[in-house]
């Protein structure tokens, strides 16, 4: 739709990275992610925070979702608050190929489908015990779990925007 495309006159946010953390839930693997600051942000404020899974696909600018468009234009008309954007990719040994825009988003080459699919904690581990500290130490982002929203891909095809609805 229209929120994912440039609209005149809104300011543009930067994505900055690739970053990689290397990942003690799922030894030898290391996950790939990228932020995304909108214009509006300012490290005094606290920001809320948006994490998608499978990010390579969310931030492919000719992709169907282009997040960081979108999140341009409802930050730019107040329709969400200030937030950053933390695109990250499954995780994956270095030998791997790292999931792009027309490769896929790992099925089948990465540790995707053992890392969304096992129900158990680890996963969840990597989002809070290695991502967030490294989020928290370069960003102002808010610590109230009501301000974080995570959102991500199913079998593959690139999810809805309706997460980015936010507060």
């Amino acid at each position: 739709g229209p929120d994912s495309l440039p609209q005149e006159g809104v300011p543009k946010g930067e994505i900055r990275g690739p970053f990689v953390i290397k990942s003690q839930a799922y030894p030898g693997t290391q996950h790939t992610f990228w932020v995304y600051v909108p214009a509006q942000y300012n490290p005094k404020v606290a920001a809320s925070l948006m994490i998608f899974q499978d990010g390579q696909g969310f931030m492919d600018p000719n992709g169907d979702v282009r997040a960081q468009n979108v999140m341009d234009n409802l930050i730019h008309r107040r329709e969400i608050p200030v937030m950053i954007g933390v695109f990250i990719n499954p995780g994956r040994r270095p030998d791997q190929p790292e999931p792009a825009p027309g490769r896929g988003v790992g099925d089948g080459f990465t540790n995707r489908h053992t890392e969304y699919n096992t129900p158990n904690d680890r996963y969840a581990r990597v989002i809070i015990e290695e991502l967030l500290p490294v989020l928290y130490k370069n960003y102002n982002i808010s610590k109230n779990p009501e301000d974080h929203g995570i959102g991500g891909t199913s079998s593959g095809e690139t999810a809805g925007t309706s997460a980015l609805g936010g507060n």
